[in-house]
């Protein structure tokens, strides 16, 4: 019997029917699979000078900080382009920004395009591949096409010149949200192996 749901699963395209099938009730994901989220970043210690900031805007870093206006601040955490200045894992001020497909329900290919900045955008990568392991989808694309902008505002904790913390009762909650869509957006697919 369970071989013919896992069959009847593959074919159709439906991942979790199996566990729909037994009364909806599907496996938890591996504790590791949201251990990312857990990470406490500390406050930075060390800030940017305005000279820092002035090098990557005009040397290291100035393709990303002329892409977008002085006004820009993120659509997600809200924080201006001299607040998104962060040092690297390599101890090097970077300012990076992230230009995706979001979810966007009614829209053309239920996505629209928007430029957060790099710790959002590692942020929807993360959770979106979180929600696509506990969905039990394959898919090997743009993670963060199944959630949208506001969804990442209120899951994120920003700090001024460092990484993004989690929320994680609300993170908790939104997963839950997007494994429904993205089955539901498996469903639509026109390719019955996933929501590439």
């Amino acid at each position: 019997m369970k071989a013919h749901a896992e069959f009847l699963q593959n074919q159709y395209g439906a991942p979790g029917a199996i566990y729909e099938l037994a009364g909806g009730k599907q496996p938890p994901p591996p504790a590791h699979v949201s251990a990312w989220r857990h990470v406490v970043h500390a406050r930075p210690r060390i800030l940017p000078r305005p000279e820092d900031v002035d090098y990557v805007a005009k040397v290291t870093f100035a393709k990303y900080w002329k892409a977008v206006d002085e006004s820009w601040c993120c659509p997600s955490c809200g924080r201006s382009k001299q607040n998104t200045v962060r040092k690297s894992n390599k101890g090097d001020w970077t300012f990076l920004l992230s230009d995706r497909a979001f979810y966007a329900r009614g829209e053309r290919y239920n996505s629209r395009r928007a430029v957060v900045c790099g710790d959002c955008g590692l942020f929807a990568t993360n959770i979106g591949k979180e929600a696509c392991l506990t969905a039990g989808a394959e898919t090997a694309s743009n993670y963060a096409r199944f959630l949208t902008v506001s969804e990442i505002a209120r899951v994120v904790l920003p700090q001024s010149h460092g990484r993004h913390n989690v929320k994680n009762e609300e993170a908790d909650a939104l997963v839950t949200r997007l494994v429904g869509r993205i089955t539901s957006l498996e469903r639509l697919s026109p390719r019955a192996g996933g929501v590439d």
